[in-house]
């Protein structure tokens, strides 16, 4: 063979898809130019690193074939999960909505910090921004209602027949 092999007919006879007659060719040829045939040894040495590569990778990824039964299987299971995600979430939902609930109906039963502290100042303390009362009776059931709603323990005094005094308020005489 007087010339050269391209790069395809050498791949060629590295595969061994060649006739017999150019397989033979190619090898004589090979023979006479051994610079040549140093890298189409190298490129079978490649060859067999990349099939091995490819096996060990195949065999770690070995498939299974698929069962149906199994499949259903998990299906199901998936969706049994779902469900019982989708409940586990509307419950804590309802949960955390009815103690938010309660706790708001609880903090609103509650009076503030000194609330009733507050209120007598607002009433009784002296200052530029001394209120006066909002009620101006002189019925002591109509001042105990006013007493209690602001005033956490607003009750009226003892009345021992002293007179005591408010803004706008003064005890009669016998009651």
């Amino acid at each position: 063979m007087n010339i050269p092999p391209d790069e395809n007919q050498l791949h060629a006879w590295l595969d061994g898809e060649l006739d017999s007659a150019s397989h033979q060719a190619v090898s004589d040829w090979l023979v006479q130019h051994p610079d040549v045939a140093a890298q189409v040894e190298g490129w079978r040495q490649d060859k067999l690193r990349l099939q091995q590569s490819l096996q060990r990778n195949m065999a770690r990824t070995a498939f299974t074939p698929l069962q149906p039964a199994q499949l259903r299987q998990q299906r199901a299971r998936q969706r049994y999960q779902r469900l019982a995600l989708a409940c586990s979430l509307v419950l804590a939902l309802g949960i955390g909505s009815l103690s938010g609930w309660q706790m708001t109906e609880r903090l609103q039963n509650h009076p503030l910090p000194m609330e009733d502290a507050v209120q007598a100042y607002r009433l009784f303390g002296d200052g530029a921004q001394q209120a006066t009362m909002d009620i101006n009776t002189h019925q002591t059931t109509q001042l105990a209602s006013w007493l209690s709603r602001y005033f956490i323990n607003g009750t009226l005094p003892a009345q021992s027949g002293a007179l005591w005094l408010s803004a706008h308020w003064r005890a009669p005489d016998g009651e």
